[in-house]
C-alpha cells in the first residue's frame, strides 16, 4: 500500500507529521510525495522526510517540448532522487516523446493519459477484476 502526501506547508513541517509518517512506514506503508517540484516543494523534503517515492509534478512532462530547461530539471530530479534511493514517478505523461524521455533518463514509472484515461464508475470494478493496471506503469517496460 502506498500513501500519497502533498507538501502542504502547514502540515508537512510538523514533528508530529514526521512521527505519524514513520509509524505508517513501520506498518509497511510506502510514502509518496505527490506533485513534487512545483509550489512549495523543497529539496529538504527528500532528506528529512520518510518518503519512498517522489511523483514529479505533471508540469515537468508537459513542458518538455517547450523548454530545454524543464528537461534539464526533470533529468536532474530523477538522478538526485535515485542517488537518495528514492523511486521516481513522472506524472502527466501524455505522449510517446514524454515516455521516451522518461525511459532514457531512468524514471521508474509514469502516470498520465498515455497509460490510461479516467473511466466511468461502472467500468472501474470490471477493470480492476481483469488484473490490469494503467494508473502507474513502469517506464522501463513500455
Amino acid at each position: 500500500m502506498e500513501l500519497e502526501i502533498t507538501e502542504n506547508i502547514e502540515i508537512i513541517h510538523s514533528d508530529m507529521c514526521i512521527q505519524k509518517l514513520l509509524q505508517l512506514k513501520a506498518m509497511g506503508i510506502r510514502i509518496a510525495m505527490d506533485d513534487f517540484g512545483k509550489g512549495y516543494s523543497s529539496l529538504d523534503y527528500l532528506v528529512h522526510y520518510p518518503i519512498d517515492v517522489i511523483k514529479l509534478d505533471k508540469g515537468f512532462a508537459q513542458a518538455l517540448h517547450d523548454s530545454s530547461g524543464y528537461a534539464v530539471l526533470m533529468k536532474s530530479l530523477i538522478e538526485l532522487a535515485h542517488r537518495l534511493h528514492l523511486e521516481v514517478v513522472a506524472e502527466g505523461v501524455e505522449y510517446l516523446e514524454q515516455l521516451e524521455f522518461c525511459k532514457v533518463h531512468d524514471c521508474d514509472a509514469v502516470q498520465g493519459y498515455f497509460t490510461g484515461r479516467p473511466m466511468p464508475s461502472d467500468e472501474v470494478e470490471p477493470f480492476l477484476r481483469s488484473g490490469r493496471s494503467f494508473s502507474v506503469i513502469s517506464a522501463k517496460n513500455v
